[in-house]
């Protein structure tokens, strides 16, 4: 069953940051991304996403774009890339794409956001 997250402080011992943590995740994270037009954002998301091990899957849900954005993403070569065809809107996009995992945790995720470095690492660590 899936859990709400808790809230998250970054540096709450000493000055410690989640890479100084000592921990061994063992939830899976799906970082959902729903998509429209993304061209010029969608590479570097995919990227900051799946440069964290503690990513198991990353699923875009397009809405129907008219750029790039699919052939972006097909061509990312990660395993862990799934893209899917959704309906319009972000809602019902992030929900199509959370009704196809698994994991433990879903992170809805916008291709126009960034994360802190260690943003995913106190995620699993929380866990």
């Amino acid at each position: 069953m899936r859990q709400a997250l808790p809230t998250l402080k970054t540096g709450s011992v000493a000055g410690a940051t989640a890479s100084d943590q000592q921990c061994t995740p063992t939830a899976t994270i799906a970082a959902i991304v729903p998509t429209l037009n993304e061209e010029r954002v969608i590479e570097r998301c995919l990227d900051e996403l799946l440069a964290s091990p503690h990513i198991s899957q990353c699923i875009v849900c397009d809405g129907g774009s008219s750029d790039a954005t699919p052939a972006i993403v097909r061509r990312c070569g990660d395993p862990r890339v799934r893209l899917l065809t959704g309906p319009k809107g972000r809602g019902p996009q992030m929900n199509h794409a959370a009704g196809r995992t698994d994991a433990d945790c879903l992170l809805f995720h916008h291709a126009d956001s960034s994360l802190d470095r260690d943003a995913l690492t106190e995620l699993a660590c929380a866990l």
